[in-house]
């Protein structure tokens, strides 16, 4: 997600990233709750997930933006990962950048959906996962095969669904 927040900081939009989010949706559409109280990932909860995602990349690319610009210029310098690693690290001491010991904010739970609070605790917010809709996922009382089915089915409408988008872009180049 922070390689797609960072072309939408620099460029004020992103068209990469397709990869990255497909990885993101097969990775957790492979997660299996066994337990009863765990909920299966439905596309509600991946699109709050990946939204929750790429906003803590933008904060976080806010925050650190002198790494960053380092990382860039490694980057376009052709550098490798430990240059890479090197420049970022270099670039925190020069601007006296810290580790974050504290998130920068929280999801307040908000009816349907979740509110972006910062000077909040944990316990104030109710809830700090993906905001979600949909109740509380999958009944315990399905059998793995059925779990793995209904996942499947998930799965297949997402990707439907961004089928569907692409043929609308394409459309539009028309």
């Amino acid at each position: 997600m922070a390689g797609i927040a960072a072309e939408a900081v620099e460029f004020g939009k992103a068209e990469g990233g397709a990869g990255d989010e497909m990885a993101l949706i097969q990775f957790l559409l492979s997660i299996n709750p066994r337990s009863g109280k765990a909920r299966v990932w439905d596309e509600e909860r991946i699109r709050n997930q990946a939204r929750w995602g790429a906003m803590q990349a933008v904060l976080l690319l806010e925050a650190f933006r002198p790494s960053y610009d380092a990382l860039v210029d490694a980057l376009e310098r052709g550098g490798g990962l430990g240059e890479c690693i090197y420049a970022i690290e270099k670039a925190a001491v020069d601007n006296n950048l810290k580790p974050m010991k504290e998130p920068l904010g929280y999801v307040r739970m908000d009816e349907t959906f979740g509110r972006w609070e910062v000077n909040v605790s944990p316990s104030e917010t109710g809830n700090v996962d993906a905001p979600s809709s949909k109740g509380d996922g999958v009944d315990a009382k399905l059998s793995d095969a059925e779990i793995d089915k209904e996942l499947l089915r998930q799965s297949k409408e997402i990707l439907q669904g961004r089928i569907d988008e692409i043929d609308q872009e394409l459309r539009n180049l028309d």
